[in-house]
């Protein structure tokens, strides 16, 4: 369909920086002065994110149990960046002990307005 992937050079072959600049789409909260934040959660071996500047790594409590992991706030040029390891740094939890909810209300609680989701399968 038209529209919805970028018409630029390869888009698969692009890293995870330009990628989130190539589909970071005009929000309507950023007309009410309100920037996106763009949340990632990391698949297997995603557990850090090169050029993540301004890393911070935080909990964040969520009436749903504990997330995978402590969030990492940081910034990818002008984007601001909340990610998440799914399955923990270090693959600490299986596919079937991962807290679904917990991880995406969290990233809601971060202030997250847009998630990319990167998994191997």
């Amino acid at each position: 369909m038209p529209g919805l992937r970028p018409a630029h050079d390869d888009f698969r072959k692009r890293s995870l920086v330009g990628r989130i600049a190539l589909a970071s789409p005009a929000c309507p909260r950023k007309t009410a002065g309100m920037a996106s934040v763009v949340g990632i959660i990391g698949g297997s071996g995603l557990y850090e994110i090169e050029g993540l500047a301004d890393v911070a790594w935080r909990r964040v409590e969520t009436p749903w149990g504990a997330p995978s992991d402590e969030l990492c706030f940081g910034r990818l040029g002008d984007v601001r960046v909340v990610f998440l390891p799914r399955h923990g740094r270090g693959h600490a939890l299986g596919p079937s002990d991962i807290n679904y909810r917990a991880n995406i209300d969290v990233l809601k609680r971060a202030g997250v307005t847009d998630i990319i989701s990167v998994s191997a399968c």
